[in-house]
């Protein structure tokens, strides 16, 4: 679905085709993060709170993307060895990537409505704000190149399937 819906934006008027980064939360953090491992010429992709495990990791320089992952310090969803086991996989990949941990901060920092939905299905989840609003100035510290238009992944998933979008 992800590559359908970015062959789809690429073929948009206003897109300049060649500068396209990805950015997504928690799943479609997940999702850009194995776009970024699968090699997908991306500019760059931006992971929210994503999964960082994967059964197909990154090939030596096989990833093509800039990489930034901002993860809570107190994240529950993520174990120290997914956390370590995905910093040794870009290592040795020699993917160009940033690894920011915002400390104290739980999964889902940057949803307002993380609390709420946090208490109401009894999950670690919580919004935080300095957190959050830290993150708005990381992405674009040099993660993305200059004028890359960012597609977000839950978008992509929603626009691979619009009507009329090719199945893959």
């Amino acid at each position: 679905r992800f590559l359908t819906a970015l062959e789809l934006i690429k073929k948009q008027p206003l897109t300049d085709a060649a500068h396209i980064g990805a950015m997504g939360y928690c799943f479609g953090g997940a999702v850009v993060l194995q776009m970024a491992r699968e090699g997908v010429p991306l500019d760059g992709v931006v992971s929210f709170h994503g999964s960082l495990g994967t059964t197909h990791p990154a090939k030596l320089n096989g990833v093509k993307a800039n990489i930034l992952v901002a993860h809570g310090g107190a994240d529950q969803f993520t174990t120290p060895e997914q956390l370590n086991g995905f910093i040794a996989e870009m290592e040795g990949a020699k993917a160009n990537y940033k690894f920011i941990i915002y400390s104290g901060a739980e999964h889902s920092f940057t949803n307002p409505e993380a609390d709420e939905f946090g208490a109401k299905f009894k999950l670690p989840l919580k919004y935080n704000k300095q957190a959050d609003n830290l993150n708005d100035t990381d992405i674009f510290s040099g993660v993305l190149a200059d004028g890359a238009q960012v597609l977000i992944a839950g978008a992509l998933m929603q626009a691979a399937e619009w009507p009329g979008t090719p199945d893959q």
